[in-house]
């Protein structure tokens, strides 16, 4: 039997933005479609989704909830368990609505939209809050000239790195091995032991320092991370970083 990182996924998208993040954004309707599709054709793969974005979250220009919050805030508070009863029933309704009276995304593919537009308006409350509960927005993240610090600054708190000159060498590391890990066939997945073997690795070699030109010319410049597919042909296009 195919062991738990075959049956549990964690997919995560990273998006830059300069403006705020809605729920009807065309990146968030994309994402949360493209989500939908991947759930709908891995049925027996628990597959759970954060969307990563260093944008602020945006109010709606008429929001329908009691306080006037943005529907993300809304979303973002029943998938931490902060509604309950006949107020949990009322927000997903809310929700439903407004996702079901959004415009499909420009570029997006008409089928996967037709699979996400059905689950909505036909799935119960019961489906639709676990898909509630598997979809995560985080905003505000870091930008990303700002990670190599943050990443680094992580390594040491974890105490995988013994000083900062350590910390820059073990994300250098890293970043060479989940950049060979995202040019891979198939699933893409990264497990705490592989993090372990990688930190116990001697330094890089010396060839290696081309990519980390390219990394360090790409912070400058303010690209993003790189992105990957998942391996099923039939998935819809994920940027993603799968998390085991």
């Amino acid at each position: 039997m195919a062991g738990n990182a075959e049956l549990q996924r964690g997919v995560e998208q990273i998006k830059l933005r300069q403006r705020p993040l809605r729920l009807t954004s065309s990146e968030a309707l994309t994402a949360l479609a493209s989500f939908a599709t991947h759930r709908a054709n891995n049925p027996k793969r628990r597959v759970s989704f954060r969307y990563l974005t260093n944008s602020e979250i945006g109010q709606e220009y008429r929001s329908t909830h009691p306080k006037g919050e943005s529907t993300i805030t809304v979303w973002e508070s029943i998938r931490r368990g902060g509604f309950s009863g006949s107020a949990l029933g009322a927000a997903l309704s809310r929700i439903r609505a407004i996702i079901a009276g959004a415009a499909k995304p420009a570029k997006f593919n008409d089928s996967q939209w037709a699979i996400f537009r059905t689950f909505i308006t036909t799935a119960d409350d019961h489906a639709l809050l676990e898909f509630i509960r598997l979809f995560e927005w985080s905003a505000k993240a870091p930008d990303f000239s700002e990670m190599p610090e943050k990443i680094e600054g992580d390594l040491l708190r974890s105490g995988r790195s013994p000083s900062r000159h350590a910390a820059h060498a073990l994300h250098e590391k890293l970043f060479l091995f989940v950049i060979r890990r995202l040019a891979e066939k198939g699933l893409k997945i990264l497990t705490s032991a592989e993090l372990d073997l990688v930190c116990s690795r001697p330094t890089i070699e010396p060839g290696d320092q081309l990519l980390l030109g390219i990394k360090d010319a790409d912070r400058l410049s303010g690209r993003s991370a790189p992105h990957c597919r998942g391996g099923d042909h039939r998935e819809p296009s994920l940027p993603c970083e799968n998390r085991n």
